[in-house]
């Protein structure tokens, strides 16, 4: 396992190989300029001095057979510092004439994984290049890289201790009584902008916020049940997963609320493709529906029952539609003449979509769809009885129509016993079987086109 191959130096081959792997272990830090070979070697000063405590690191590997060093300085491993030797090199370095002449900052990557190794009672390990930032070219952890420029050189979090996964929220957009889709859009933006618990957002140097990666943020769903959705652009190591959640919850549900708006919304942190796992996944609502059907210039009340729930809706002669669940009035508006209408409400964890539009404004018919999550669970048709009878029946009602106008008409000329009998009769007939002017609420099939909504 740790033989290697032909000629390869040690310190370019196992030895290099050793170093990434413990940058996936430990925090790592990085140095510009300095190093620990060109202070041991090529300072007359403290050679003397520093020699003596650093170990070949080969020597750690005493079955493992290797060809020297390599002579270069690149992608290679360096010097060795055993852990009892670590204060040692820390208090030889930390002298002042020798930090000035040595140019060294108390922020530098060799005097911070000195001070690290020291605390947690570690031996040191010197590498080159097992990092490019500056192109991107990372041999081991990024997570664990410590360096001033990130802002996190105190931070002993590694990636073993974290959850690798993506963050994703989704909110679904409030009633369109509440808030239009743009406001809401803005609503969410500026909260992104400016909630630090959050990985960046925009064009926000990622090392500003607590969380690591970039956010993205889209409007799905847009035409049927709208979701705005905040991911991050791939999967990220998330520090304590269930106090960020919390903080984020707390967050967007203050955020929104000073809006005044309800906090509904969901939180995810599986690796998945589109939407959180709640979202994505429904049990199909069993729809019951129920109307009186009523001559139309009158109120109209129908009622739908599916997952323990009643939801009553009134449409009045002005045009003013209430919605109301198990009682408890939910929305309200006033019938647009082309514009869908979504109410949109949360029960028992689930998210609830009921979407009303004028599809026929002449007839009056209006499009009723019900959504749970994204998924749609029923298409409902308010129609006049004229569309739901047969055309023979529609032309058989007619006819009695135009009949009962003539007797109508007979009863002013001819005032006679028969003739208003007769009307009566019709008038009669009429009112209990002719439902060609009453509202009816009739489910249709679900179709593709239906589906893809």
């Amino acid at each position: 396992m740790f033989a290697l191959e032909g000629e390869e130096p040690f310190d370019a081959g196992l030895g290099f190989a050793a170093c990434r792997i413990l940058g996936f272990l430990h925090p790592y830090f990085f140095d510009r300029g300095q190093s620990l070979l060109n202070i041991a070697f090529d300072e007359p000063l403290l050679k003397d001095q520093l020699i003596k405590h650093f170990v070949p690191f080969e020597n750690l590997f005493p079955h493992a057979s290797h060809s020297g060093d390599s002579g270069a300085l690149n992608y290679r491993s360096g010097l060795y510092i055993p852990e009892e030797n670590v204060q040692c090199v820390l208090q030889a370095l930390s002298e002042k004439t020798v930090f000035e002449s040595l140019f060294l900052s108390e922020d530098s990557g060799l005097m911070l994984a000195l001070r690290y190794a020291e605390k947690h009672q570690t031996g040191l390990l010197e590498a080159f290049d097992i990092c490019e930032p500056m192109i991107g070219n990372y041999l081991s952890s990024q997570f664990n890289l410590r360096a001033s420029f990130l802002n996190n050189v105190h931070d002993e979090l590694v990636e073993a201790d974290c959850e690798c996964s993506r963050l994703t929220i989704g909110i679904p957009v409030p009633s369109s009584s509440e808030i239009d889709m743009d406001a809401f859009g803005r609503v969410i933006y500026e909260w992104l902008q400016q909630e630090d618990q959050l990985p960046a957002f925009g064009d926000m140097p990622s090392d500003q916020r607590a969380q690591p990666g970039t956010l993205e943020m889209t409007l799905m769903f847009s035409d049927s049940t709208p979701l705005v959705v905040v991911r991050t652009t791939e999967n990220i190591f998330l520090r304590d997963r269930d106090g960020l959640i919390e903080n984020i919850r707390i967050s967007l549900s203050n955020e929104l609320e000073n809006h005044g708006l309800k906090s509904n919304f969901f939180i995810s942190t599986e690796d998945e493709s589109e939407v959180p796992a709640d979202i994505a996944s429904t049990k199909p609502c069993q729809m019951q529906s129920s109307i009186t059907p009523r001559f139309i210039v009158n109120n109209h009340t129908w009622t739908f029952r599916f997952d323990g729930m009643s939801v009553e809706m009134a449409l009045s002669l002005k045009s003013e539609m209430t919605v109301l669940m198990n009682g408890k009035p939910i929305d309200r508006y006033k019938l647009s003449r082309s514009d869908t209408h979504r109410t949109v409400f949360f029960s028992n964890g689930n998210w609830y979509t009921i979407s009303v539009v004028n599809e026929n404004i002449f007839s009056g018919t209006l499009g009723i769809k019900i959504h749970k999550g994204i998924f749609l669970q029923a298409y409902f048709q308010l129609l006049q009885g004229s569309n739901c009878y047969t055309k023979s029946a529609n032309l058989t009602f007619l006819s009695f129509e135009v009949l009962t106008l003539f007797f109508g008409l007979m009863v002013f000329m001819m005032p006679k016993a028969v003739v208003i009998s007769l009307l009566l009769m019709l008038l009669g007939g009429m009112y209990k079987y002719n439902k060609r002017y009453h509202y009816f609420l009739r489910q249709m099939p679900l179709d593709d086109e239906h589906l893809n909504d």
